[in-house]
């Protein structure tokens, strides 16, 4: 994949790759990624260790029949600014959806799917990818980002869901929002805001 990367900038050796400006570097790594789908890295279907790929084994089912939890945050990996500002979603926002949907069509355990939008405060941050942990394990305290009762409601909401999930496999109770499964037609996504 480095000799794919090299040539795609132009460079045939460690010399050359060294003074591509990095605007350069940049569109290189975003035309590999786009063309490989995806993440620019992945595991390797080995025959062995690992026997088939992650689309295979969820097209027939050879995924664990347990219930999940999965989920992406606005700014996600693969989001881009012009991404978020037309509304779209992420290709990993988009690929949880459809991984719960392909769950529900194999009549398999549920699958509830979140998005996570919330802005930290402090800077001009956005939901970056994993910005969400501070809120799921009860962490705002440790988080040195200035915090409003928005941030201690949300922690709350998001602690009880995911305990509630760990507990029975449901993240529902009786003081939130219904959380329904992600299946069709409704294709339910809860969104932490």
């Amino acid at each position: 994949m480095g000799v794919e990367f090299a040539k795609l900038c132009g460079a045939y050796n460690l010399t050359e790759l060294r003074v591509i400006p990095v605007e350069t570097l940049i569109r290189c790594l975003q035309t590999l990624r786009a063309e490989r789908h995806g993440l620019t890295f992945s595991p390797v279907v080995d025959g062995r260790l690992l026997i088939e790929g992650y689309d295979e084994t969820v097209d027939h089912g050879g995924h664990l029949d347990i219930p999940y939890m999965i989920g992406s945050t606005e700014n996600d990996i693969g989001s881009t600014p012009e991404i978020v500002a037309s509304g779209q979603k992420s290709r990993l926002y988009e690929g949880c959806v459809h991984w719960s949907l392909k769950n529900a069509a194999l009549s398999r355990k549920p699958a509830y799917v979140y998005y996570f939008t919330h802005k930290p405060l402090g800077d001009d941050s956005v939901a970056f990818h994993c910005a969400e942990l501070w809120y799921v394990f009860g962490l705002l305290n440790r988080n040195w980002r200035p915090k409003d009762a928005r941030d201690y409601t949300l922690e709350s909401e998001m602690v009880h869901a995911w305990a509630n999930f760990v507990k029975r496999g449901d993240p529902n109770n009786a003081e939130q929002p219904k959380w329904s499964v992600c299946a069709e037609p409704e294709r339910f996504v809860r969104v932490f805001a």
